[in-house]
Protein backbone atom coordinates (compact mmCIF):
# COMPACT_ATOMS: atom_id res chain seq x y z
CA UNK A 1 0.00 0.00 0.00
CA UNK A 2 2.78 2.45 0.94
CA UNK A 3 4.73 1.55 -2.19
CA UNK A 4 1.79 2.56 -4.41
CA UNK A 5 1.23 5.90 -2.69
CA UNK A 6 4.93 6.78 -3.04
CA UNK A 7 4.80 5.81 -6.72
CA UNK A 8 1.62 7.83 -7.26
CA UNK A 9 3.19 10.89 -5.55
CA UNK A 10 6.31 10.53 -7.72
CA UNK A 11 4.24 10.34 -10.91
CA UNK A 12 2.16 13.40 -9.98
CA UNK A 13 5.29 15.41 -9.20
CA UNK A 14 7.01 14.23 -12.38
CA UNK A 15 4.12 15.26 -14.60
CA UNK A 16 3.87 18.58 -12.79
CA UNK A 17 7.56 19.33 -13.35
CA UNK A 18 7.34 18.20 -16.96
CA UNK A 19 4.39 20.50 -17.60
CA UNK A 20 6.22 23.50 -16.14
CA UNK A 21 9.43 22.66 -18.01
CA UNK A 22 7.62 22.48 -21.36
CA UNK A 23 5.75 25.77 -21.02
CA UNK A 24 6.34 27.79 -24.22
CA UNK A 25 5.34 31.17 -22.87
CA UNK A 26 1.73 30.81 -21.84
CA UNK A 27 -1.39 32.33 -23.35
CA UNK A 28 -0.04 35.89 -23.38
CA UNK A 29 3.19 35.20 -25.37
CA UNK A 30 4.14 37.70 -28.06
CA UNK A 31 4.18 37.00 -31.80
CA UNK A 32 7.81 37.00 -33.00
CA UNK A 33 8.79 36.94 -36.69
CA UNK A 34 12.01 35.05 -37.40
CA UNK A 35 13.54 33.20 -40.35
CA UNK A 36 16.60 31.36 -41.62
CA UNK A 37 18.33 32.10 -44.93
CA UNK A 38 20.44 29.77 -47.03
CA UNK A 39 22.01 31.07 -50.24
CA UNK A 40 23.37 29.08 -53.15
CA UNK A 41 24.65 31.10 -56.12
CA UNK A 42 21.70 33.31 -57.06
CA UNK A 43 19.05 31.31 -55.17
CA UNK A 44 17.88 31.74 -51.59
CA UNK A 45 15.95 29.28 -49.45
CA UNK A 46 13.94 30.89 -46.67
CA UNK A 47 12.46 29.02 -43.72
CA UNK A 48 10.05 30.60 -41.29
CA UNK A 49 11.05 30.13 -37.64
CA UNK A 50 8.43 32.46 -36.16
CA UNK A 51 6.67 31.64 -32.92
CA UNK A 52 3.47 32.71 -31.23
CA UNK A 53 3.05 31.02 -27.84
CA UNK A 54 -0.16 32.99 -27.26
CA UNK A 55 -1.89 31.89 -30.48
CA UNK A 56 -1.44 30.45 -33.95
CA UNK A 57 0.18 31.87 -37.08
CA UNK A 58 -2.32 32.41 -39.87
CA UNK A 59 -0.17 33.78 -42.71
CA UNK A 60 3.41 34.47 -43.76
CA UNK A 61 4.25 37.11 -46.39
CA UNK A 62 7.75 37.51 -47.80
CA UNK A 63 9.04 40.64 -49.55
CA UNK A 64 12.13 39.50 -51.40
CA UNK A 65 13.78 42.87 -52.07
CA UNK A 66 13.54 42.78 -55.86
CA UNK A 67 9.87 43.72 -56.15
CA UNK A 68 8.54 40.17 -55.76
CA UNK A 69 6.58 38.68 -52.88
CA UNK A 70 5.79 35.14 -51.79
CA UNK A 71 3.55 33.33 -49.30
CA UNK A 72 4.20 30.29 -47.17
CA UNK A 73 6.36 28.78 -44.47
CA UNK A 74 9.24 27.98 -46.82
CA UNK A 75 10.21 29.88 -49.97
CA UNK A 76 12.83 29.39 -52.68
CA UNK A 77 13.63 32.38 -54.88
CA UNK A 78 16.18 33.01 -57.65
CA UNK A 79 17.39 36.55 -58.28
CA UNK A 80 18.06 37.84 -61.81
CA UNK A 81 21.00 40.04 -60.80
CA UNK A 82 23.78 40.02 -58.24
CA UNK A 83 23.38 42.52 -55.44
CA UNK A 84 22.32 43.24 -51.88
CA UNK A 85 18.65 42.60 -51.17
CA UNK A 86 16.53 43.21 -48.08
CA UNK A 87 14.24 40.27 -47.32
CA UNK A 88 11.29 40.97 -45.01
CA UNK A 89 8.98 38.42 -43.40
CA UNK A 90 5.64 39.57 -41.99
CA UNK A 91 3.65 37.05 -39.98
CA UNK A 92 0.04 37.44 -38.92
CA UNK A 93 -1.49 35.64 -35.98
CA UNK A 94 -4.95 34.14 -36.01
CA UNK A 95 -6.04 37.09 -33.84
CA UNK A 96 -4.87 39.71 -36.39
CA UNK A 97 -1.62 40.57 -34.60
CA UNK A 98 1.33 41.15 -36.96
CA UNK A 99 5.10 41.24 -36.60
CA UNK A 100 7.90 41.70 -39.15
CA UNK A 101 11.64 41.18 -39.38
CA UNK A 102 14.17 41.94 -42.14
CA UNK A 103 17.63 40.75 -43.19
CA UNK A 104 20.06 41.86 -45.86
CA UNK A 105 21.07 39.09 -48.25
CA UNK A 106 24.06 39.26 -50.63
CA UNK A 107 23.60 37.48 -53.93
CA UNK A 108 26.62 36.88 -56.17
CA UNK A 109 28.64 39.67 -54.54
CA UNK A 110 31.18 37.66 -52.57
CA UNK A 111 34.52 39.42 -52.32
CA UNK A 112 37.82 37.59 -52.20
CA UNK A 113 41.10 38.93 -50.92
CA UNK A 114 44.05 38.28 -53.21
CA UNK A 115 47.33 37.71 -51.35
Amino acid sequence: HTRYSILATFLVLSFGLFGVGCDSGGDDGDLVASFEVETTNSTINLRDRSRYPGGGIDSRTWELGDGTTAQGQGVEHTYDEAGEYTVTLTVEGTDGTTNSTSRNVSIGTQQFEVI
